[in-house]
């Protein structure tokens, strides 16, 4: 369709409404939740620590907002070189001009301004393998998969959708198998924190962790105290911040997310940082998040994450199986200057949730 037209979306110039109706309508799963209302929408795009906040697109056809296309300036380190993505998001065509070119014409209007804009490359973390083709369409390439990996707690929830409820307390002891390695964790030496997301703040020492974690990565999103607490500010969303220190000195960090997951309630693991000498003490980590499972009654642990950090970290041995759910990571090069094929390279990566904006 030619008479497609593409602009920059202006919420003062353009119409909001229009905007969260698209939202609703592209979304139809998130009607009634937080992420449809304009506090959510306002958090996400005009309250991020850098300028511009965001970069946003629209697509009109007959006077008629029929798509929308975002990106947040997320800040990395690349090989020691800082570069800006843009981490693509809530991208949006209206369920009547689907099949229609909305996607491919805003793809491209999109990414060519961000190019314009001065960002090297594009970010996206789709798990829908049918919305990939549309970003091949316009320069994007796929590279590789991250698995979804799960720890069941209890089955109360996931037995009572399959009208097995009776079952729960047979099976539920049996699962507590998967927690022995507790056991195994009596060092006095480990001391943890648990902060909430407000508390950023009060954690000692967290830009000394980080800079010894990001020595250790040839990519790394840098994770700054004002990026967090932009990022741990959804409105209606609840975080923790879990710590594991040794003579003082934070050795590990997992950020978390309280969330309903299809109806189980689940504790998200958005981040995961480990410093190379203490791989082995990932337990002491595990140990804090499933008592934060069992204060607030979480019946999962789950997240995303590189195989080869999964293996890294021993995940298999705290309980974190892999599913058969997988995000992929697309990418498309925007500045011609930069070395692509380290970008693309899986191993130079070390990516979770807090790389998207996924919880």
């Amino acid at each position: 369709m030619n008479d497609i037209r593409c602009d920059t979306f202006d919420n003062k110039r353009d119409s909001l409404i229009e905007q969260r109706k698209l939202f609703k309508d592209a979304f139809p799963e998130r009607i009634g939740t937080e992420a449809a209302n304009d506090s959510h929408y306002f958090w996400k795009f005009h309250s991020f620590p850098d300028l511009p906040h965001s970069y946003e697109y629209s697509a009109y056809y007959d006077n008629k907002m029929i798509g929308y296309y975002a990106a947040l300036p997320y800040r990395y380190i690349i090989n020691g070189k800082e570069m800006i993505c843009a981490m693509v998001c809530d991208v949006m065509t209206h369920s009547s001009m689907r099949g229609k070119g909305v996607f491919t014409a805003i793809g491209r209007y999109a990414t060519d301004n961000l190019r314009k804009q001065g960002l090297q490359f594009t970010s996206g973390y789709p798990i829908r393998p049918e919305v990939i083709p549309g970003h091949l369409k316009v320069g994007w390439i796929t590279t590789f998969q991250m698995p979804l990996y799960m720890k069941v707690l209890k089955v109360n929830a996931i037995f009572a959708k399959l009208k097995l409820c009776f079952l729960s307390p047979v099976i539920n002891p049996f699962i507590k198998v998967f927690s022995l390695y507790k056991f195994l964790c009596r060092s006095k030496d480990f001391e943890s924190e648990t902060y909430k997301a407000d508390e950023i703040d009060n954690i000692s020492g967290y830009e000394d962790f980080f800079q010894k974690w990001a020595s250790q990565q040839p990519h790394y999103l840098i994770k700054s105290k004002s990026f967090l607490k932009w990022r741990l500010g959804a409105p209606a969303k609840e975080y923790r911040i879990a710590c594991i220190r040794k003579s003082g000195n934070i050795i590990a960090m997992a950020i978390l997310a309280f969330s309903d997951v299809k109806g189980v309630p689940s504790i998200g693991i958005m981040d995961l940082m480990i410093l190379e000498p203490h791989f082995s003490d990932t337990k002491y980590l595990f140990i804090e998040v499933e008592k934060l499972a069992k204060e607030n009654k979480a019946e999962a642990i789950i997240g995303m994450f590189c195989k080869k950090w999964a293996k890294q970290y021993g995940l298999i041995k705290y309980g974190m199986i892999k599913t058969n759910i997988k995000f992929t990571l697309i990418l498309k090069q925007l500045d011609s200057k930069i070395v692509f094929e380290n970008i693309k390279n899986e191993t130079n990566w070390n990516l979770t949730w807090l790389d998207s904006d996924n919880l």
